[in-house]
């Protein structure tokens, strides 16, 4: 027996559309597909390189005023 999206979505408490991520995600990839993931980039296009932000941390603390 199926259930209908908006059972799952009150079931759930969740949104309808919510519950149609899902069953996309399950659809690409299975159970995997619906394991928890970061919402962190991967990366930082802006931040400079660590050699450059220690050198400013240490011209910083050289120089306080």
């Amino acid at each position: 027996m199926r259930a209908a999206v908006t059972d799952v979505a009150r079931r759930y408490g969740v949104a309808r559309q919510t519950v149609h991520g899902w069953l996309l995600k399950y659809a690409a990839s299975g159970l995997a597909g619906l394991a928890d993931r970061t919402s962190r980039p991967s990366s930082c296009p802006h931040q400079m390189i660590p050699l450059v932000e220690a050198r400013i941390v240490e011209l910083r603390r050289a120089h306080p005023g």
